[in-house]
């Protein structure tokens, strides 16, 4: 008898805190990864994000030689977040430089003409090494594991664990 109450109870609970952490996830901002030029992506996803996360230089190719779309990205009026620098698979998870960061922060700034403040890793892949560097050289304000929980992420080339399709309903 008391272990079918302790079953229920820990049912009950893990129902709540799904109950809670979607509601929470209805009404927080949502983002959208892997934004370039180079990456086809929607018209829709873009307008419905409220952060969106861009590759600086998406297989060597800078968002700076691409002037209009840079214009495109901007007439949304949205937040926008470094998402890496080429967006390699364990990018950040590899010990990087000062430089290196830079040469994405600079891209960035050609491209939007103002300072990216925010960053996120590719893959979420993250050294407690680089994130200091980030947030302590370049003052960003550094997007982790946690805004995927949070937050509905899309993707545009829907390449995220869940499909864009699910995440609507999550």
């Amino acid at each position: 008898m008391k272990i079918k109450k302790i079953v229920l109870l820990i049912v009950l609970i893990i129902l709540s805190l799904a109950i809670i952490l979607f509601i929470i996830r209805l009404f927080s901002p949502k983002h959208l990864d892997d934004l370039h030029p180079n990456i086809p992506c929607s018209k829709d996803l873009i307008k419905k994000s409220d952060y969106l996360a861009v590759i600086p230089l998406f297989e060597n190719e800078s968002i700076k030689n691409y002037p209009e779309w840079c214009s495109y990205i901007n007439q949304f009026n949205k937040s926008l977040v470094m998402h890496g620098v080429y967006h390699t698979y364990n990018e950040f998870n590899t010990k990087r430089e000062i430089e290196y960061i830079q040469v994405g922060k600079e891209e960035f700034k050609k491209c939007f003409g103002f300072d990216a403040t925010e960053f996120k890793a590719p893959q979420l892949e993250l050294s407690k090494k680089n994130k200091n560097i980030l947030k302590n050289e370049f003052n960003f304000k550094v997007h982790t594991i946690f805004t995927q929980i949070f937050h509905k992420v899309y993707h545009c080339n829907d390449s995220g664990i869940i499909s864009n399709k699910i995440t609507d309903w999550i």
